[in-house]
């Protein structure tokens, strides 16, 4: 019983260790500072998990995005999240963005891809696509709210409809106030 303690003790202080010396960057948000990784094939460092709206769980649910929380410390972005599917896979707090930038640059241009799944599946936590980030682009990718947590619309104060796409305009605001510190231009973007 101690050996196994022991043993998986040692297993979490290994991957702590490979954490810490993995080559990072830190970058400053609108909201606090954010440590991405350096990934190989084409090396890039990749934020995973950015809130860029507050979690639109309970009363929420169903309502327009609101602000993204603040935070202290460094926020770790290495956690891929999946907004609720079809299929009941994925979780609420969901809204998310995922942004791949080359190791050098300044003021880049931008490419937001939305992912597709015709408003009922899909996130936005896949590899950017070959060739972008060699040709100096930073990538957004990003979760929306789907199926009827995205579009319900009661024409009410608590779903007054398209949630969705308003998740969609969010994103844009965020991308716009916070992706120069990830070395992109805010005025040079384009959605794809």
């Amino acid at each position: 019983m101690l050996g196994d303690a022991w043993g998986a003790l040692a297993v979490s202080w290994a991957a702590c260790t490979v954490l810490a010396l993995r080559p990072h960057r830190d970058v400053a948000s609108s909201q606090g500072v954010v440590r991405g990784y350096l990934t190989p094939q084409p090396a890039h460092f990749a934020y995973y998990g950015l809130p860029y709206a507050s979690p639109p769980t309970r009363a929420d649910r169903f309502k327009d995005p609101t602000p993204p929380p603040e935070w202290d410390g460094i926020f770790e972005a290495t956690h891929k999240i999946k907004c609720s599917q079809a299929n009941a896979d994925g979780e609420e707090n969901c809204l998310v963005a995922n942004v791949f930038t080359p190791e050098d640059g300044t003021s880049l241009p931008v490419l937001v891809l939305v992912h597709d799944g015709h408003y009922q599946n899909g996130w936005g936590a896949y590899e950017p696509p070959p060739g972008f980030l060699e040709e100096g682009f930073v990538i957004v990718t990003f979760n929306y709210r789907l199926g009827a947590l995205g579009f319900l619309c009661l024409r009410n104060p608590e779903a007054p409809g398209n949630a969705g796409l308003k998740d969609q305009v969010a994103v844009l605001y965020w991308v716009h106030m916070n992706i120069a510190q990830f070395g992109g231009n805010p005025h040079d973007v384009t959605v794809y």
